[in-house]
């Protein structure tokens, strides 16, 4: 079972979490939803005045973003002791919501946790390494974005050949076996210009050196000069493990949401969803490669008797409860189902 009730843990709603807390952190998320829906109402409003209509694919998805996680459905099973998100309406838009961003990296923690697990103890030889790769910061978001894309996959594209071939040139990533990768696009600490970079849980045969650069002369050694010499301006790289965190935990380093909706104005979260919408901002290859993460951002359901909490968000970041029903003695009777998402906008009038 997945245990993370610690730091590292902070960013993500997982079930073996306390209700309260569950509720606590997508209430927050849910406030930041709303910030966020206001900004694109006013976006509707200047278009409208501009130019006398408005975009309907906007219009849409304002819509779905202003209902989004209105509703929650949690059930607490008894006999596991945990709590289970089975209902709520979510937008799936994860680069704007920050509900929706959690709950996909829960999804994704969830997913990758067994194949971490099964690969470690399959191959004692390894061990887990966090790894982050910048380039340098730059104004336009898109042009920094595709340099950081492209030059990543050259690299994925270096170990392949030379595992493929050992004869062929070298490259530190030679020593992954496999890894899960994701994208972070924030602004800079100033607040000027765009800071794209890649977050990596690495399950390693031995740990990739860092190595470092010269950028005037470009002599060096290692990662920080095979990234100088793909990139032409970056060599910035990371590879680290504390000793006192468990893999989980750095695997939540890298499952955290693309973007940093507290740390940035409204306005930027848009410009990044517009520019990074349909764009795959995470992966994974080697061992880690072809685990299936659930469309959904429900929890899977338990088998076992439970009670059924229905929550309702009335603003400020908070949830008040409206239902609870004790289902604990006949868990088994009619009235059990699993909500789709969505569907609690027809049951909310009976409550």
């Amino acid at each position: 079972m997945i245990h993370t009730t610690k730091e590292g843990a902070g960013a993500l709603d997982l079930p073996d979490l306390s209700l309260f807390e569950r509720v606590e952190r997508l209430g927050k998320a849910k406030k930041n939803n709303v910030e966020m829906t206001e900004f694109i109402a006013e976006v509707l409003d200047r278009d409208e005045f501009a130019f006398g209509m408005v975009n309907n694919k906007v219009e849409k998805l304002y819509d779905r973003m202003k209902t989004c996680a209105s509703w929650l459905t949690f059930r607490h099973y008894v006999e596991h002791n945990q709590n289970r998100l089975t209902a709520a309406n979510f937008c799936g838009k994860h680069l704007l919501c920050q509900a929706c961003a959690i709950r996909r990296g829960a999804q994704k923690l969830q997913a990758y946790s067994q194949r971490v697990d099964f690969v470690l103890s399959a191959q004692a030889n390894l061990s887990p390494w966090l790894i982050t790769i910048t380039v340098k910061n730059g104004e336009r978001l898109h042009e920094r974005f595709e340099h950081l894309q492209k030059s990543f996959q050259l690299l994925q594209s270096r170990r392949k050949k030379h595992l493929q071939n050992p004869s062929r040139q070298f490259t530190e990533f030679a020593h992954i076996n496999g890894a899960v990768f994701s994208y972070e696009v924030p602004k800079s600490k100033d607040g000027e210009d765009w800071h794209p970079h890649i977050h990596m849980l690495a399950l390693c045969t031995k740990k990739p050196e860092v190595g470092h650069v010269d950028p005037a002369t470009g002599e060096g050694f290692g990662l920080a000069k095979e990234w100088f010499d793909i990139t032409g301006d970056s060599f910035m790289i990371d590879v680290r493990r504390n000793e006192n965190q468990d893999v989980i935990e750095m695997a939540c380093e890298v499952m955290k949401y693309a973007v940093k909706f507290t740390d940035q104005e409204p306005a930027d979260t848009w410009h990044a969803f517009q520019t990074l919408n349909g764009r795959r901002l995470f992966g994974s290859f080697g061992s880690l490669r072809g685990v299936k993460i659930p469309e959904s951002l429900l929890d899977a359901p338990l088998d076992g008797p439970f009670v059924e909490y229905v929550y309702r968000y009335f603003g400020g970041g908070q949830y008040e409860q409206v239902s609870r029903i004790d289902f604990s003695d006949s868990y088994e009777a009619p009235m059990v189902r699993t909500l789709p998402e969505g569907s609690l906008s027809h049951i909310a009038p009976s409550l």
